[in-house]
């Protein structure tokens, strides 16, 4: 599991972190290993075979529990969770001797606790197992804060939690050893301090977080939401390097004097993400060299009102920054979103999306003619500017140093679960593409990405089930004319669609056919797509991804002749297999804005 908090997928803790400074007496021929390489070694166990090793000993078990409890997951749906919690709870009594062991020997010392290091709270119902879910959050956050020596992260999703109980929570979270906190949830908290009494006037205690994520909802306008979160990034102002404040609902108010405190007054802030907000107050604010001295390197703005752009352009060129996404609101002001652009043109990558200004005509120029050390760069296509045509894509390629390319059509998306839907079709001509990008790109090119694209059927069709949308493509899964679903099926899987000879049931083999026409389609649409990229790694010799159709092909895979006919039973009978709702590309962008 990987909640996305602090760097990557976390490595479980050394042996040596996990046994409380207890000698290991196990004669298990693991142990002759250096302890330095044994998680190394674990870690490439399945699960089956950890379960076998923690049967072994108590030193094989806690060595498992290494590997097996680095993630905590508590999930308050299932019903198990409230039964871990007590366990945990149990551990810590015994350790703290509140309680006597069930057997005198060194299993006190053997904790799950020391093991865990990260945490994933999801409370849903309002009451479990008889206690209100509050009651059951506040024991997880006590855990948190007295019995997880080695926390790193912090997933907390409570939904409206009462005001009281979440600021018991937030003052035990903070006391724990966690560097990455991530609040996914409509939250009401209970303001730390009052609105009416000036922060600065109280010392706050010290939070030594890296990294603050918080999901902010409107309805914490009723109860001081924003004071809290002021207060938050104050406790944190001297270690915090990640803010990230999210709002799922109407834009968030945010007040000139919290931009200044997250500018100015934090000495290590690398990354900031605003989104769905608006300046609330005086917008001509400019203090003297307040950008200059800003150390945000990535500055993400996506859904911000135009007082959030025209608050940043005001303040001039951001010295330090290296990465920036953009895209405002429909109906926002025309142009202030650019003069941002035109004030940092020495970006190394650019997310832009709707920027008030024409794509063809005054976006992509600026681009060719003034960012000259951009590398990595994403673009909307607005359905004004058309689909991509050889002067578009002539601009594109014209930027002298582009290493990565991800080219979207237009995008309308209204949150996770609702995939990639948008309004009008967006056709890409991939000859055309690379007819005209090869002469400029093929030698430095290494990632290229399309996302929103549509394709059509080759072949007459007819007009009924013809696509005629974005998404009918990938709705109506139909194969070309002259294609038999037979072709991409193995001979079981058509024996199996008939039934038996002696007992047929009509509908249930109709039923089952219809599931294999849609698996015989996803794999003729990875076939083809597969096709398209083929083109791409052939012409362009330092290409290593090309993500095309919902799907992403590696240069490797697709240009290995063992590869080349996978036969018709590759394809898992269970999903579609394509990044439908575009978690993956969105991850692996990510990854690639932090190598650049």
């Amino acid at each position: 599991m990987n909640s996305g908090l602090g760097p990557g997928q976390l490595a479980p803790l050394g042996f040596d972190r996990v046994v409380d400074a207890v000698p290991v007496t196990s004669t298990a021929f693991l142990f002759y290993f250096p302890v330095e390489i044994l998680s190394n070694i674990i870690e490439n166990l399945s699960p089956a075979d950890l379960a076998i090793l923690a049967q072994v000993d108590h030193d094989c078990r806690q060595l498992a529990r290494s590997i097996q409890f680095v993630h905590a997951a508590l999930d308050f749906r299932q019903p198990w969770t409230c039964e871990f919690v007590e366990a945990l709870e149990r551990e810590k009594e015994i350790g703290d001797g509140v309680v006597a062991p069930f057997h005198f020997d060194q299993r006190r010392h053997r904790r799950i606790a020391c093991c865990i290091r990260r945490v994933k709270l999801y409370a849903h119902p309002h009451v479990v197992q008889g206690l209100p879910v509050d009651s059951w959050c506040s024991r997880v956050a006590s855990l948190c804060a007295e019995a997880f020596p080695n926390l790193y992260s912090i997933e907390w999703r409570t939904p409206n939690p009462q005001p009281m109980a979440y600021h018991e929570s937030l003052a035990k979270l903070q006391a724990s050893t966690a560097k990455h906190i991530k609040f996914d949830a409509v939250w009401e908290p209970l303001p730390i301090l009052p609105p009416a009494i000036p922060s600065y006037h109280v010392k706050p205690i010290q939070w030594n977080l890296e990294t603050l994520d918080i999901m902010y909802s409107i309805l914490s306008e009723m109860t001081g939401g924003a004071s809290t979160v002021y207060d938050m990034v104050e406790r944190c102002r001297e270690t915090l390097r990640t803010f990230i404040w999210r709002n799922g609902g109407p834009l968030v108010e945010v007040t000139p004097e919290t931009l200044l405190l997250l500018l100015s007054q934090l000495p290590h802030l690398r990354r900031l993400q605003l989104e769905n907000a608006l300046v609330r107050g005086p917008v001509q604010f400019s203090p003297p060299a307040l950008a200059q001295k800003s150390t945000i390197i990535h500055l993400d703005l996506r859904g911000c009102d135009a007082t959030v752009y025209e608050w940043f352009e005001g303040l001039g060129t951001f010295d330090r920054l290296r990465s920036l996404r953009v895209n405002m609101p429909l109906g926002s002001d025309a142009g202030v979103g650019f003069r941002f652009l035109e004030k940092n043109t020495h970006l190394v990558a650019l997310d832009v999306g709707r920027v008030g200004v024409s794509l063809r005509t005054t976006l992509l120029p600026l681009l060719q003619s003034q960012f000259k050390d951009l590398v990595a760069l994403r673009l909307l296509w607005d359905s004004e500017d058309g689909e991509p045509s050889v002067d578009t894509l002539e601009m594109v390629g014209g930027i002298e140093k582009l290493e990565r390319l991800w080219i979207s059509g237009p995008d309308r998306r209204f949150g996770p679960g609702y995939m990639y839907r948008v309004d009008g079709g967006f056709n890409i001509d991939h000859s055309l593409v690379v007819r005209t990008l090869t002469p400029s790109v093929q030698s430095r090119l290494r990632t290229l990405i399309f996302t929103h694209d549509t394709h059509t059927v080759p072949g007459a069709q007819h007009p009924l089930l013809a696509p005629q949308g974005r998404h009918s493509y990938y709705d109506m899964k139909r194969l070309p004319q002259g294609v038999a679903v037979e072709d991409y099926l193995t001979p079981e899987e058509c024996r199996g669609a008939c039934g038996s000879v002696t007992c047929f049931d009509f509908e249930e083999s109709r039923r089952q056919w219809r599931k294999l026409e849609i698996v015989a389609w996803e794999r003729w649409h990875h076939s083809r797509m597969r096709e398209h990229a083929k083109r791409y790694f052939g012409r362009w010799e330092r290409l290593g991804m090309v993500y095309v159709g919902m799907l992403p092909m590696y240069k490797d895979d697709c240009m290995d002749v063992g590869m080349e006919n996978d036969g018709p039973g590759w394809w898992n009978l269970e999903g579609s297999g394509r990044d439908e709702d575009g978690v993956f590309v969105e991850e692996f962008w990510d990854r690639v804005l932090a190598t650049v």
